[in-house]
C-alpha cells in the first residue's frame, strides 16, 4: 500500500505539472514520464543500490571496498586518496545526484535553464552578487594546492563515472519531472557548493535595515537600541577567561554614510540559522575523558543537507557528514580527535553606496574617478532566447544595483564580501580528517577564511579547544553597520585582523568551551566587531555546563535536546509585572517555566504577547524596512536596574510608557489566542528543495524553539546531532533528519526522521565495523 500511495502522489505531481503548469519545469514528455519501464514507476526502484558495474574498476589504482550498514551509510576503504575520493564522489552521486545538480544551479544562477522565466530574477541576483566569481577564486586556490587538485579531480571523476552509466530510466525522479538530463560534474561545481554554504552562513547582514534606522530615527536611536553586543557574560572566550580588555562600543560615524534607500527589504531567509557546540574536559566528565557535541542549525530540506560517510585509507580514518558535491568529511571525528562548528555570525558583508558618473562606467572615490570593470554574464532561459548582460565590478566586489534601491539615479549599490578572497577551505577539512591531536586541528584551521566559524575540538590526549576562524575585516570604528561610502575606491576594509587576535582558547579553567552564535568577546573586543549575535541559547548552555558535578553522555543528550527557553523564563516574569490584574490564563502563564516541550499551549500565548510587545514598545520601527531591537533590550526597557555601562538612558517616564504598552499588548495577544499544541504553531516540515509537496515530510511533532538549545524553528533546526566520547576507543552518538537516499521512493529517504524527531541516535565506533547489508569489492583488472 505504501508504494501505491507514493505512485499516486507521483502521478498527481505530474498531472499538476502538465495541466496546471504549477511546477518548476516546462511540460515534460508524458510518454516517457508515464512509461512503466523507465518513467515515474521506475522511481519505485532504488537504482543507487544496484550492483556496481564492473568497468568502475578501471578508474582505481588498488583494491578497495565499500560496505553499507543498515542505514545505507557507506564505509569506504581504499589504499590512497585518489581511490578514496573517487569512490566518495561515485557513491554520493548514486544517492544524491539531483540534489548536487540543483544546488549548484541555484548557487551559480542557472535555474532558468530548467524552469524557464520564473527563475530569471533569482538567477540575475546570484550573478550580480558574484557567486560564480567567488567560486572561481576558490577553485584557483584549491587547484594551486597539488594535494587538493588530486582530491578534487578524483571526486569529480567518481561523480562522472556514475553519470556516464545512466540511461533515462535511471535518472532520479526530479530530472524526469523537471524534464532535463544530468550534465557532467566539474571541480568548479564542488567549489560552488562550498561557496553556496559560505553565502548561506554569512547572509545575516543588516546594513540596509540599520541604514533605514539611522536615516529615519537618528544615530542616538541606533546606538541606544542596536548595540553591537549584549552585556551578558557568556561570550565564547569571556565566559572562560578574559583574553582582552579595553574594548569599546562600535559607534556609527554618520559622516561616512549615505543612507538613501527607497524600497522594502526582502525577507531574510538566513534568520534563525545558528548552531551549538561544546567540549567538556575530562576533569568534568564521568569517564575522565573529553566529550564533544555539535548540532548545526541549518535549513531542514529534503534531500537532507548532509550525507553520512566513513572514509579510510592508509593514512587516516574518519566518520561524519559530508556536504553532497564536495569531498571529505565536514563535521566528524577520527580515532584521536573530534570537531564541530557553529556560525560565527560576524558581519563580513558590506553594502556600499557608490556615486556613479552619468555613463555609469566609473565611480567616485576620495582620490578621483575609478573605472568599473565588466564581467559578461549569459543566462540560458528555457523556451526563450538567452539573457545577456554585464555586471560591473569595483576593486572590492560587484555593483549589484544601479537604479531600484537608490532614489538618486546617479548612485549604485555595491557589495563587498570576504568570500571573494581566494582561500583553501577544502584543505582545512582534508587535514581535519587526518588530525591526530589538537595541534593538528589548529594547524588545519590556518587555511579557513570564509564563512566565519567557531570550531570546537578535542583529542584523546585530554585537550579541548575553541577557535573562531575566518577573515575579519579591519574597519574604522562604526563602519560596516549600515549602508556605507567606500573610501578611496578600495575595499571598505583595508586589511584583516591578525589570526592571533581572533577568539581562541585551550583547556580553560572552567573545564569546558562552547559557542552558540553569541558574541565571541562581549565588551572586551580588541577591535570593532559587528554582527547580530545570539544571547538566549548560549545563556542556557552556559548555565548547564557550569553546574557542579561530572557530566555523563546522558547529560550531553539532555542538553542537546533541551527545550527550555531562557528568553521566555527571563522576560515573562518582567512582562507579567506590567499587568495590574490576574485571570485564569495569566495564572497559567505564571506557572509556565519557559519549556517548549509539547503539548504546552502557553508557549503560543507568550509568543503572541512578546511579538505584540515588541511592536508596542518600538512602534516607530517599520518592519518592512528595518528589524526590531533584539528581545533582551525589552528587559532593559522595562526594568530600572539595567546593566552597567550600557548606554540605554531610559528615563522613568519612558519606562512607564513601555510598561503600559506591554500591558495593552497582552490584551491584543489574548484576543488572537486560540490554544494549540506548540508543534502545530511552529509548523516545522522538511520541504523538498524544488518545493514538491509529494516529496516533502509531514509536520514534525517535537518540542524546541529558536531560543532553546533544541533550536527548532519553522524552516531551520538541528540538521546533524553529534555527541563524541574521546576515550581510548572513540565512539559517538549521531543522527540527522531525513535519510541517506535522495530518491523520494526509497525506504532510506525519510527513515531517520522519526528517530531524530524523538531525540534518539545511532552509535558508531571507529574500532569496529558494523554489520553490512551489502559489500562492494573492487580489484583493478591490471592487478594480479
Amino acid at each position: 500500500m505504501k508504494w501505491v500511495g507514493f505512485a499516486v502522489s507521483l502521478l498527481f505531481s505530474a498531472a499538476v505539472l502538465y495541466f496546471l503548469e504549477a511546477g518548476w519545469a516546462e511540460i515534460p514528455p508524458m510518454g516517457q514520464l508515464l512509461h512503466p519501464g523507465k518513467g515515474l514507476v521506475q522511481a519505485l526502484n532504488e537504482p543507487e543500490f544496484h550492483q556496481l558495474p564492473e568497468d568502475l574498476e578501471q578508474h582505481l589504482t588498488a583494491p578497495a571496498t565499500i560496505g553499507f550498514d543498515d542505514g545505507r551509510v557507506p564505509f569506504i576503504q581504499a589504499e590512497n586518496p585518489h581511490d578514496l575520493y573517487f569512490l566518495q564522489g561515485y557513491v554520493t552521486a548514486r544517492f544524491r545526484l539531483w540534489q548536487m545538480d540543483f544546488q549548484t544551479r541555484f548557487a551559480s544562477g542557472r535555474l532558468s535553464e530548467i524552469v524557464g522565466q520564473k527563475a530569471i530574477q533569482l538567477d540575475i541576483q546570484q550573478r550580480q552578487k558574484g557567486m560564480t566569481y567567488a567560486s572561481e577564486q576558490a577553485l584557483l586556490a584549491f587547484e594551486k594546492d597539488p594535494e587538493m587538485k588530486v582530491v578534487l579531480d578524483a571526486y569529480t571523476a567518481g561523480v562522472n563515472a556514475w553519470i556516464e552509466s545512466l540511461s533515462y530510466s535511471d535518472y532520479p525522479i526530479e530530472f524526469k519531472l523537471l524534464n532535463y538530463a544530468p550534465e557532467p560534474w566539474t571541480n568548479f561545481k564542488s567549489a560552488l557548493m562550498l561557496k553556496y554554504m559560505a553565502d548561506l552562513l554569512t547572509g545575516t547582514t543588516y546594513d540596509m535595515e540599520l541604514g533605514w534606522v539611522l536615516r529615519n530615527l537618528g544615530i542616538s536611536y541606533l546606538e541606544q537600541w542596536y548595540p553591537d553586543f549584549n552585556p551578558y557574560p557568556q561570550a565564547a572566550v569571556q565566559a572562560n577567561q578574559n583574553l582582552y580588555a579595553n574594548g569599546s562600543f562600535s559607534t556609527p560615524h554618520p559622516s561616512r554614510y549615505l543612507p538613501w534607500f527607497n524600497r522594502p527589504v526582502p525577507a531574510d531567509s538566513t534568520q534563525g540559522l545558528g548552531s551549538n557546540n561544546w567540549a567538556v574536559h575530562g576533569s568534568r566528565t564521568e569517564t575522565g575523558r573529553p566529550f564533544l557535541a555539535n548540532d548545526p542549525h541549518l535549513p531542514l530540506n529534503l534531500p537532507s543537507i548532509w550525507f553520512e560517510v566513513n572514509l579510510r585509507d592508509a593514512s587516516h580514518h574518519v566518520h561524519g557528514v559530508s556536504l553532497p558535491g564536495t569531498p571529505a568529511v565536514i563535521i566528524g571525528f577520527t580515532p584521536a580527535t573530534a570537531w564541530g562548528v557553529t556560525n560565527g555570525t560576524v558581519d563580513v558583508k558590506d553594502w556600499l553606496v557608490l556615486e556613479l558618473n552619468p555613463q555609469k562606467n566609473a565611480y567616485k572615490s576620495d582620490s578621483g574617478w575609478k573605472a568599473l570593470k565588466y564581467r559578461p554574464e549569459v543566462i540560458g532561459v528555457r523556451g526563450q532566447a538567452d539573457l545577456s548582460f554585464k555586471v560591473p565590478y569595483t576593486e572590492f566586489g560587484p555593483v549589484v544595483d544601479t537604479d531600484t534601491l537608490i532614489q538618486n539615479k546617479n548612485y549604485g549599490l555595491a557589495f563587498a564580501w570576504t568570500g571573494f578572497e581566494p582561500s583553501n577551505e577544502l584543505r582545512t577539512f582534508y587535514l581535519l580528517n587526518r588530525s591526530a591531536s589538537i595541534r593538528h586541528i589548529e594547524a588545519a584551521l590556518e587555511t579557513f577564511k570564509c564563512p566565519p566559524q567557531n570550531f570546537v575540538y578535542a583529542d584523546t590526549a585530554g585537550n579541548i579547544g575553541l577557535w573562531q576562524k575566518g577573515l575579519f575585516p579591519k574597519r574604522e570604528q562604526g563602519l560596516g553597520r549600515t549602508l556605507g561610502k567606500p573610501l578611496d575606491g578600495i575595499a571598505p576594509w583595508s586589511s584583516y585582523v591578525a589570526d592571533s587576535l581572533s577568539p581562541h582558547l585551550r583547556n580553560p579553567v572552567s573545564g569546558f568551551v562552547f559557542s552558540a552564535n553569541q558574541h565571541p568577546f562581549g565588551a572586551q573586543s580588541p577591535y570593532p566587531y559587528t554582527g547580530r549575535f545570539e544571547i538566549w541559547r548560549n545563556l542556557r548552555i552556559f548555565e548547564r555546563l557550569s553546574l557542579p558535578g561530572k557530566m555523563s553522555m546522558e547529560d550531553m543528550i539532555s542538553l542537546q535536546l533541551d527545550n527550555h527557553s531562557r528568553e521566555a523564563s527571563t522576560l515573562l516574569p518582567l512582562m507579567l509585572s506590567c499587568l495590574k490584574t490576574r485571570s485564569g490564563l495569566i495564572e497559567k502563564l505564571e506557572q509556565w517555566n519557559g519549556d517548549y516541550s509539547d503539548p504546552t499551549e502557553m508557549a503560543l500565548l507568550f509568543e503572541l504577547w512578546l511579538k505584540k510587545s515588541m511592536r508596542a514598545v518600538w512602534p516607530e520601527i517599520d518592519e518592512n524596512h528595518a528589524v526590531y531591537p533584539q528581545s533582551w533590550l525589552l528587559m532593559e526597557a522595562l526594568q530600572s536596574n539595567g546593566f552597567a555601562g550600557l548606554p540605554l538612558h531610559v528615563d522613568s517616564a519612558s519606562r512607564v510608557k513601555y510598561r503600559k504598552a506591554v500591558s495593552l499588548a497582552f490584551d491584543e495577544a489574548l484576543s488572537e489566542y486560540k490554544p494549540q499544541p506548540w508543534y502545530l504553531v511552529r509548523n516545522t516540515r522538511m520541504k523538498h528543495l524544488a518545493r514538491l509537496e509529494a516529496f516533502s515530510s509531514e509536520l514534525i511533532r517535537s518540542g524546541g524553539h529558536g531560543s532553546a538549545p533544541n533550536a527548532m524553528k519553522n524552516q531551520n533546526g538541528p540538521s546533524w546531532r553529534m555527541l563524541v566520547s574521546l576515550e581510548k576507543r572513540v565512539w559517538a552518538k549521531l543522527i540527522y533528519p531525513g535519510g541517506q537516499s535522495g530518491n523520494p521512493a526509497s525506504a532510506f529517504y525519510l527513515n531517520r526522521l522519526r528517530t531524530w524527531e524523538q531525540g534518539r541516535y545511532h552509535t558508531v565506533r571507529l574500532d569496529s565495523l558494523p554489520s553490512f547489508s551489502q559489500v562492494w569489492m573492487f580489484k583493478p583488472k591490471s592487478m594480479p
